[in-house]
């Protein structure tokens, strides 16, 4: 009887240890927050750079009327020292107005390739610009933790174009517990209709 009550007092007591041990070493792993976070603006115009190419293309990309987002870091389940950051972005393009069109965008052009029908091209109502975003993840400080940039993008004028998509790169752990602010920012690169 007495080599029962001590089996028994040793297993609880492994038990608690076990426990005990587990809820520890779990407050060491770093908490992150997997909830939509709300983009700030970079500090540039508006949060919109642009290339030199984009600056002066034949066609002026259109007023950007709305630019921003969210954006949430997505464990996979499989890595437990790195998250991915995925975003859900919105950038709202005024309509082109097409009297600031130069002229030979403004009549249809018949091309010829190789070994292939010819086709005509017609004039140019809307523009589409190649873009990217940019991401700054910042500590509670401000100081900058991570920068990330997303695969090419690309704005047409007169429409709200929706992106929704993870970065390539990861983010340590490390990192995405210590961040408490993204702010992001378009770069447009150039005019894919000016080619």
């Amino acid at each position: 009887m007495k080599t029962v009550g001590i089996a028994t007092l040793l297993l609880l007591s492994a038990l608690a240890g076990a426990t005990g041990a587990y809820f520890y070493l779990s407050r060491l792993q770093p908490r992150i927050n997997t909830d939509w976070h709300q983009l700030s603006l970079g500090p540039s115009a508006r949060g919109v750079t642009m290339h030199s190419d984009a600056m002066f293309a034949d066609i002026s990309l259109p007023e950007i009327k709305q630019l921003e987002g969210k954006a949430k870091f997505i464990r996979d389940g499989v890595s437990k020292d790195e998250v991915q950051l995925g975003y859900l972005v919105t950038v709202t393009v005024d309509n082109l107005d097409t009297s600031k069109i130069p002229a030979k965008y403004r009549k249809e052009k018949v091309e010829h390739y190789k070994g292939g029908p010819a086709f005509t091209i017609m004039p140019v109502e809307q523009v589409v610009y190649e873009a990217r975003l940019d991401f700054i993840l910042k500590d509670k400080d401000g100081f900058d933790l991570l920068a990330l940039a997303s695969q090419p993008i690309n704005i047409s004028s007169g429409k709200e174009n929706k992106f929704q998509a993870t970065f390539e790169q990861t983010v340590p752990i490390s990192i995405a517990s210590r961040t408490v602010e993204m702010v992001f920012s378009l770069y447009v690169k150039g005019c894919i209709t000016c080619r």
